[in-house]
C-alpha cells in the first residue's frame, strides 16, 4: 500500500461513515494548529462541502444557479483567465460573497 493510499484510508477512518467532510476538517486543523480564524470564510468552507460533496438537498439546487456560491462554481468553472483565481481569493478573504459577486455581474 502507498503511503498517499494509506493516508487517504486515515482520512476516511477519522471521517467516519465514509462522507468526505474535508473542507470543514481542513479548516478545524488550520485554526487548531495554526491559529487561523475561519469564521469569515464559513459560508464558503459549507459551500464547498456542499458542492464538491454533491450534497444538494434537491436536484433542483444543483442546476437552478440561484445560489451565489453556484454562480461562484460556474464563473470559476467557466473562466479562462489564470489571473481569476488568485484575485479572487484575494477578495474572498476579505468580503462577503454576494459583494465579490455583484462586482463580477
Amino acid at each position: 500500500m502507498t503511503r498517499r493510499r494509506s493516508r487517504r484510508i486515515g482520512a476516511a477512518q477519522v471521517l467516519g461513515s465514509g462522507r468526505q467532510e474535508l473542507h470543514p476538517v481542513l479548516a478545524r486543523i488550520a485554526e487548531e494548529k495554526f491559529g487561523w480564524d475561519p469564521a469569515p470564510l464559513r459560508e464558503l468552507i459549507e459551500w464547498a462541502e456542499i458542492i464538491d460533496g454533491a450534497l444538494f438537498p434537491n436536484p433542483q439546487m444543483a442546476v437552478a444557479l440561484d445560489d451565489e456560491a453556484m454562480q461562484l462554481m460556474l464563473l470559476i468553472e467557466a473562466t479562462r483567465d489564470p489571473a481569476l483565481l488568485p484575485r479572487l481569493i484575494r477578495e474572498l478573504s476579505s468580503r462577503p460573497l454576494s459583494d465579490v459577486l455583484r462586482e463580477r455581474g
